[in-house]
């Protein structure tokens, strides 16, 4: 019985250190992956020129989309993509669009026009739903930024999901 608990103590012990160098890539968190997509960095990627040139770039590209502007159509799209190592990206996608906005026209049954709380409505029409085209005009802008500075992870550049809220805003 002691010779068997002698070998098994041996073989467990021998398994676990041989088995470490395996596991300790996957616990090491100074070493980065290269397909890895990081939520939180040591060093956050930033837009070249920081927060403040972000803005400007914003200010200076972001055309309101003339419909929105006539429904009066405001909000805040967020969207989200993966800046790559190289600053370039991938993935960019809507992660919440802008919400419904503009005019609806409710009708009775004569086709008179009716407050849309009135038990008389009988139908609606939306006259103006701007809001797909804040999303869309979010993506664009986006796609056509510079390559940003890349996030890093112990001192090397990772990939990095970033969420950019845009709020579109009527003056």
């Amino acid at each position: 019985m002691k010779k068997l608990i002698l070998i098994f103590c041996t073989v467990f012990s021998f398994l676990l250190v041989n088995a470490q160098p395996m596991i300790e890539p996957l616990l090491d968190p100074s070493k980065p992956t290269s397909d890895k997509i990081y939520t939180i960095v040591d060093e956050a990627p930033q837009f070249p020129g920081g927060q403040e040139e972000l803005n400007k770039f914003l200010i200076k590209n972001i055309k309101y989309p003339a419909m929105a502007s006539e429904c009066e159509c405001q909000g805040r799209v967020f969207i989200s993509f993966v800046i790559n190592k190289d600053g370039s990206f991938t993935d960019i996608q809507i992660a919440r669009g802008a919400q419904k906005c503009g005019t609806t026209t409710c009708y009775d049954a004569a086709k008179n026009v009716v407050p849309c709380n009135s038990p008389d409505k009988a139908s609606e029409t939306v006259d103006c739903d701007a809001s797909g085209m804040l999303d869309k005009e979010a993506l664009r802008v986006v796609k056509i930024m510079p390559k940003w500075i890349p996030g890093k992870q112990a001192g090397k550049p990772v990939r990095v999901q970033y969420n950019l809220p845009l709020k579109f805003t009527l003056r």
